[in-house]
């Protein structure tokens, strides 16, 4: 599927990028001479070489009908490539790829068999994009050497085995989606040393154990989605920072941490699904009137309800009604 291309592949002139003045010169100048200005790169439908200053080696071939291979001219660009990105297309055979970039976006196309081990060597890469694709096998631990990447997305392919523990190495890591794959043993621990991560989506997996106590030290993580798997024990009281939170379809069991009233900036709360988790939950968690929303919606309730008693905010939410009633009276009057 992907490979990496050879370092004299990648040799050229380090000054060619800048000619042509950025982004603004090369639109100006038409798009079969960017292309033929490449020796040994083809023209091939919606074929764009973007030059510009601040990505000053950038190829863009998205949503460009392309299928089959791409070329191994593409490989001995005399430019070396910093950003490649050919996603929304049919590709599905090997891709030379160069030792520099920055950014490879492949997402959505048809790029089939294993992650390589030799994608650990593009070093300075930032942004991994091979989401939508059928690839499958393990996600190499190799991937843990990346020490630059900012986003990882391998989401919705047929990736199977454990999330390697080495992903714990990517310290600068922002955002993390290995959803609807077919993964399978625990969350691993090691996830609790991105101290970066604001954004992680385990969902659609099998994935199987506890939730690590640990990611509630995580201060900066503000979604995390672990829906449809296999997860057991309790949830963690430690994940009181979160802005959406999906724990539903789950095997979750004992009560709604009481802690979780805490979520001040909540905006979506599920652990529906869970047929071992108590429903009945403290009547604190009722006093944060946006949690409260999410979980009367999905059948909790409190104590106080049962003896028919009103928590703060239900007792907010009458006097608001009398209030509204009484004013509607005098406007009658």
């Amino acid at each position: 599927m992907l490979k990496p291309a050879a370092d004299g592949d990648a040799a050229g002139d380090p000054a060619a990028a800048e000619r042509g003045g950025g982004v603004r010169a090369a639109a100006r100048v038409p798009a079969h001479r960017r292309v033929r200005a490449q020796r040994g790169v083809p023209l091939l439908p919606g074929n764009r070489l973007w030059v510009g200053a601040r990505w000053p080696r950038v190829v863009a071939w998205g949503c460009a009908q392309l299928a089959g291979c791409v070329p191994a001219s593409v490989a001995r660009l005399r430019l070396r490539l910093r950003v490649l990105c050919l996603d929304h297309n049919a590709l599905a055979a090997q891709l030379g790829l160069q030792a520099g970039l920055v950014c490879l976006n492949l997402s959505n196309n048809k790029l089939r068999g294993n992650i390589p081990s030799e994608l650990g060597a593009l070093a300075p890469l930032k942004f991994l994009f091979l989401d939508q694709n059928l690839l499958d096998g393990n996600i190499p631990s190799a991937i843990g050497r990346l020490a630059s990447l900012e986003k990882l997305f391998l989401d919705k392919n047929n990736l199977s085995g454990s999330i390697p523990a080495s992903i714990g190495n990517l310290k600068n890591l922002h955002s993390l989606n290995l959803s609807h794959n077919c993964l399978h043993g625990n969350i691993p621990v090691q996830l609790a040393d991105l101290p970066n991560l604001h954004f992680c989506k385990l969902a659609n997996n099998n994935l199987d154990g506890p939730i690590p106590p640990q990611l509630g030290h995580l201060s900066k993580l503000q979604a995390f989605y672990v829906n449809n798997n296999s997860l057991s024990g309790e949830i963690p009281a430690s994940l009181g920072n979160l802005w959406q939170f999906n724990f539903s379809h789950n095997a979750f069991s004992g009560r709604v941490p009481v802690q979780l009233r805490n979520f001040s900036f909540i905006n979506y709360f599920s652990v529906a699904g869970n047929p071992l988790l108590d429903k009945r939950v403290d009547s604190a968690l009722a006093d944060n009137e946006r949690l409260w929303l999410f979980l009367s919606d999905q059948g909790f309730y409190t104590e106080k309800s049962v003896r028919g008693e009103k928590s703060e905010v239900e007792k907010g939410r009458q006097n608001k009604v009398e209030k509204d009633e009484s004013d509607t009276r005098r406007s009658v009057k």
